[in-house]
């Protein structure tokens, strides 16, 4: 979608991207003003795109300020905004939605956000021609949440340098951490991690006093028992 579309929209997309490029220096306050700015313009317009972008957008605004309320909020809101919100504004509704379960520690909450917001990227490449589908994919925030199963080799250290895979394993050490029940938590993150990374498979060894390590857990891409 781009800068393309009439010059109303373009005006609501060059905020929002100024929002989104002083959300990634950092300063949170022009990042504001410009999101609101967006919202103001995209509000005037009878163009439910501009306006879904604009409540991701102050979602965002709101999960790097550490408000996740409001940026569940926004996630819902975008999703609700219209009767069937474009596909490009739900998988980044869904993606908000993941990353702030994960913020939160709730993996389960958040693979399930994550699965959605794929499921929707899916639905956008198949109808790409096929020399399109690479370059589509190839956005790391798209990366970050691309299945195993049409993920290649070559988007492995894509993926795993993703900022969201980044995050994503972070909020996996936290929940390990966290957790007051050892063998739950090292079952849920196995899955977790190996959707993350694309891996095709993944497991947990646990070292015993003597040195003897113990195969505890093993997941495939598709979260089932090894």
């Amino acid at each position: 979608h781009g800068a393309g579309g009439p010059p109303s929209r373009r005006l609501v997309l060059g905020h929002l991207l100024a929002a989104a490029l002083a959300v990634d220096r950092g300063d949170l306050d022009a990042a504001e003003a410009s999101g609101a700015e967006g919202r103001r313009v995209a509000a005037g317009l009878d163009d439910e795109f501009a306006l879904g972008l604009s409540i991701v957008s102050a979602g965002r605004i709101a999960l790097a300020r550490g408000d996740f309320h409001g940026s569940s909020k926004a996630a819902d809101e975008a999703l609700s905004a219209a009767p069937a919100p474009s596909p490009e504004v739900a998988w980044r509704a869904h993606a908000l939605a993941g990353e702030t379960a994960a913020r939160q520690v709730d993996l389960q909450a958040a693979a399930s956000c994550r699965r959605e917001a794929a499921k929707v990227l899916e639905g956008i490449a198949s109808t790409l021609p096929s020399s399109l589908k690479e370059t589509y994919w190839r956005d790391p925030d798209r990366t970050a949440l691309r299945p195993p199963s049409v993920a290649g080799d070559s988007s492995f250290s894509a993926i795993l340098s993703s900022p969201r895979a980044r995050e994503a394993m972070d909020a996996i050490g936290r929940f390990i951490d966290q957790s007051d029940d050892l063998p739950r938590a090292l079952e849920t993150a196995i899955g977790e991690r190996v959707r993350v990374t694309g891996a095709q498979r993944g497991f947990v060894l646990l070292f015993e006093g003597d040195g003897h390590a113990e195969l505890r857990f093993a997941r495939d891409m598709k979260d089932s028992d090894l």
